[in-house]
């Protein structure tokens, strides 16, 4: 039901290929066009308005947000970021 993606504490996510785990994440809950370009980068939208462009949060906190397209492709509920 959900999928816990380990982020620093400035929540910022790993880039698209980088191959981590906040990477995958990140790649496969966005909107992706017929070529897999990313299109709308979901995850980290819904990241930013949960806890800022610039903000941070202090170790251990936990930030809920929307799986994306992961909802439609692994059934993932939510992603906490820890």
């Amino acid at each position: 039901d959900v999928w816990v993606n380990p982020e620093n504490t400035r929540m910022q996510m790993g880039r698209f290929h980088d191959g981590s785990i906040s990477s995958n994440i990140r790649y496969y809950g966005a909107k992706t066009d017929l070529r897999g370009v990313v299109v709308d980068d979901t995850i980290v939208h819904a990241l930013n308005r949960r806890v800022g462009h610039d903000s941070g949060v202090e170790p251990g906190a936990v930030v809920i947000t929307s799986p994306g397209r992961l909802a439609r492709s692994n059934n993932v509920m939510a992603v906490p970021r820890m």
